[in-house]
């Protein structure tokens, strides 16, 4: 199986654009700006995923947020769609940083992302998915029980993905959009950047 990545055909979203390869430098977004750099940005690029199979169970998400403020992926609900047309109740994801050590099958982490986390969806630690449970809001802080056992159990500071879950069929490129925001001060030679995963099963 082949997943072939195209970014759309302007900044702006719309149609398939050009295939993204393997190695690109800037693929989807631009190099910032030098005052990109000291102020901080916030770009939406609009992102394809194609396969060469039917029926493919795909899971993607930031596996590492870097030193970036927010790396979320928005599910789109036309092909031609642009930015001007994103819902802003659309589902986002991206993921938390564990605040507290966890049990066998629960987590807690702060409040601040407690709605990249839903009820039925997946998430990634250390390279395995989980099915979530539940979210229960403690006023305070959040905790995410799965269905079964974490291995290895999750420890304070690790980082949680929220994972977006997607069926692929053959030759039939599914969109998905980026919202990329560049905290201020950002350094490109020393800070990190978000890693994006894809899982297929």
């Amino acid at each position: 199986m082949t997943l072939k990545y195209y970014r759309s055909a302007t900044d702006n979203g719309g149609a398939i654009g050009d295939e993204i390869t393997s190695g690109q430098m800037n693929g989807l977004f631009p190099t910032l700006t030098v005052t990109e750099e000291v102020l901080g940005a916030d770009k939406f690029r609009k992102i394809w995923l194609e396969s060469d199979e039917d029926g493919v169970d795909m899971y993607m998400g930031i596996a590492d947020p870097g030193l970036f403020e927010a790396y979320l992926f928005y599910v789109v609900n036309s092909n031609d769609e642009n930015i001007g047309d994103l819902d802003p109740a659309a589902q986002d994801y991206f993921g938390g940083v564990v605040v507290k050590s966890a049990t066998i099958g629960e987590f807690t982490f702060d409040n601040v992302s407690k709605t990249l986390f839903r009820d039925g969806e997946f998430i990634l630690h250390k390279n395995r998915l989980y099915d979530i449970d539940t979210v229960t809001d403690n006023g305070t802080d959040t905790t995410v029980s799965i269905s079964g056992d974490f291995d290895p159990v999750p420890e304070a500071g690790d980082w949680i993905t929220s994972m977006l879950n997607d069926t692929l069929d053959a030759n039939t490129p599914s969109p998905y959009w980026r919202n990329n925001v560049t905290p201020s001060n950002y350094d490109p030679q020393t800070d990190r950047n978000p890693v994006q995963i894809v899982m297929v099963v």
